[in-house]
C-alpha cells in the first residue's frame, strides 16, 4: 500500500475528517495529512476517545501488513512520532501490536538519538555553549 491509497482510504473510513484533511493540506502533501491524523488521534486520547483510538489503528494496523516503506516512514514519522499520550498511556494497551511496535521503534530511536547529542555536548563544551546560548 502506497502513502496515497492509505490516505484515500482513511478519507472513506472516516469520511466525518475527508474536509478538515482536505482544506488543511493539498493532496500532495501527505506527511502533512497525516499529521492530521496524528492530530485526530491526540485529540481522541485527550478526551479519552478510546473507540476513536482503536478504530483508527484498526485502519493503520491493516494499512501496516501491506505498506511500502515509503507508507511505513509516514506512519513512523508524521503519526506515531506525535503521539502525546501526558498520563494517559493506558490506552497504549489498546494499540495494535503492528503498530505498537513501530511506536516503540520511533520511541528507542528518539531516546537513543537524544543520548547521542547529550554525549556530543558533553564532550564539545564549546559547542554546548553555543547551543545553549543560541
Amino acid at each position: 500500500m502506497t502513502p496515497v491509497n492509505f490516505i484515500e482510504k482513511f478519507k472513506i473510513t472516516f469520511p466525518e475528517y475527508k474536509v478538515m484533511m482536505e482544506e488543511e493540506a493539498d493532496d500532495d502533501l501527505l506527511y502533512m495529512q497525516a499529521g492530521i491524523i496524528a492530530n485526530i488521534l491526540n485529540e481522541a486520547i485527550e478526551v479519552s476517545d478510546a473507540l476513536s483510538f482503536v478504530n483508527i489503528f484498526n485502519l493503520i494496523e491493516s494499512s501496516l501488513t501491506e505498506a511500502d516503506d515509503e507508507l511505513k516512514n509516514i506512519i513512523a514519522v508524521s503519526i506515531l512520532e506525535h503521539l502525546e499520550f501526558n498520563g494517559r498511556e493506558s490506552i497504549l494497551e489498546k494499540m495494535p501490536e503492528l503498530s505498537r511496535k513501530l511506536y516503540d521503534d520511533v520511541n528507542e530511536y528518539n531516546k537513543s538519538t537524544q543520548q547521542c547529542f547529550k554525549n556530543f555536548l558533553a564532550d564539545n563544551p564549546d559547542f554546548k555553549e553555543l547551543w545553549e546560548n543560541s
